[in-house]
């Protein structure tokens, strides 16, 4: 009897420790009762454990079905749903439903803003530099370049972001509204898919072999929504913003979004991207990578406090290896983790630091799992107003 009860105790653990991994690295949703969740497989859901998912009849069958946030082919024993505290509806008297598995994604009734799939890159082959920063064709597909137009026409790049979406760019509130982007013009659009910005299209020569990128992707922007307690006082406080698009973006080999991140991981190595671009500098033609570590905490807090910039629990310390920051990345881009085989996540966006590149400084970086609430809500409202003026047009 001892036996069985220390079996069944780890066994629980053993769960508990899987639903918890899986609800780290899983899409953020929204359940039926308007409750944050995370779209996970129903096993890996404890709130569902006892549910019968062949028993239609079941009290609580159509929150289930309500509740389905995976693809429409998914397989149909295994479904993905929205993972929240509850597994009936708070708000009204349940009524059964006989709805299959197969409802389409595009009839739920609370549609998560978040693409199915995402983090993955292609590889189409490594790097010409052993453990070089040169990134290859399709590494971090979901980088975009932030374009400006002045008053006299003139195109100009500012910062980055990175696709979340097809319709949505994240990146900090401060290449939206920094004073110093007055001289290059208002945001016009965001390019997708770029390597090299000298040549058109991106080639390289492997093995007898060229191999090319496709043309990048120019997409208009709509109006940008700034974190609403963002100001522009050197503290960089919730720096973040979403840009959205006008147009979906086409998913490639070289345009993809990366997921993000709803809780910090234990991940030390940490990657940053881009074309060494800041609001007001640029440093490369090439997209570049490069490897940082996380940083504790407890020693850049005090740190930053000495030259007057207060760190917040919505904010990340990364880097402080001499010569290797976010300088060599872009204002705006992401802090990614690897997950696995192949699936990033975006935790962190490129926010500020102290000089460049110097030793024991690391960089400070937005907590993105901190602002997941904030990015859902945002990103629902615009989607929203898309399908009613999609509905509109129709009728």
């Amino acid at each position: 009897m001892i036996a069985l009860c220390i079996f069944l105790s780890a066994l629980c653990a053993v769960i508990s420790a899987t639903d918890t991994l899986q609800a780290r690295f899983a899409t953020p949703c929204i359940t039926p009762n308007n409750e944050y969740g995370h779209c996970v497989e129903i096993q890996h859901c404890s709130t569902f454990t006892y549910f019968d998912l062949f028993n239609p009849h079941s009290y609580n069958y159509d929150f289930v079905v309500a509740s389905k946030c995976g693809p429409q082919n998914e397989h149909q024993t295994l479904p993905k749903i929205c993972c929240g505290k509850y597994t009936n509806f708070l708000n009204r008297i349940s009524t059964t439903t006989q709805l299959p598995f197969t409802l389409s994604p595009s009839e739920h009734p609370q549609p998560s803003p978040f693409p199915e799939i995402c983090g993955n890159q292609s590889i189409v082959f490594p790097s010409r530099i052993l453990g070089g920063s040169e990134a290859t064709l399709s590494d971090f597909p979901w980088m975009a370049r932030i374009r400006h137009r002045s008053a006299s026409g003139l195109y100009n790049y500012g910062c980055a972001g990175f696709l979340i979406s097809e319709y949505f760019v994240l990146t900090a509130a401060h290449c939206i509204v920094s004073k110093s982007l007055a001289s290059i013009g208002p945001i016009v659009e965001v390019q997708l898919g770029e390597h090299n910005t000298e040549t058109n299209p991106d080639c390289e020569r492997r093995n007898n072999q060229t191999w090319c990128a496709d043309l990048p992707q120019f997409i208009k922007t709509g109006k940008p929504k700034v974190h609403p307690e963002y100001s522009d006082n050197n503290q960089f406080h919730n720096d973040i913003a979403l840009l959205p698009l006008k147009e979906a973006a086409q998913f490639t080999k070289f345009v993809y979004p990366i997921c993000l991140a709803t809780e910090l991981s234990q991940e030390n190595e940490m990657w940053l991207a881009g074309w060494g671009k800041t609001e007001n500098q640029s440093s490369s033609t090439i997209k570049l990578k490069v490897l940082v570590r996380r940083a504790i905490k407890n020693y850049c807090v005090p740190l930053y406090r000495g030259i007057n910039r207060r760190i917040l629990y919505s904010q990340i310390c990364a880097g402080g290896e001499a010569g290797v920051d976010s300088c060599l990345g872009d204002s705006g881009g992401p802090l990614m983790v690897q997950i696995g085989l192949n699936t990033w996540y975006a935790e962190g966006i490129v926010s500020f630091g102290f000089g460049c590149g110097l030793k024991d400084w690391p960089a400070i970086y937005t907590n993105i799992p901190y602002y997941i609430p904030w990015i859902t809500r945002v990103m629902k409202h615009y989607v929203k107003k898309h399908v009613e003026a999609v509905q509109i047009i129709r009728y």
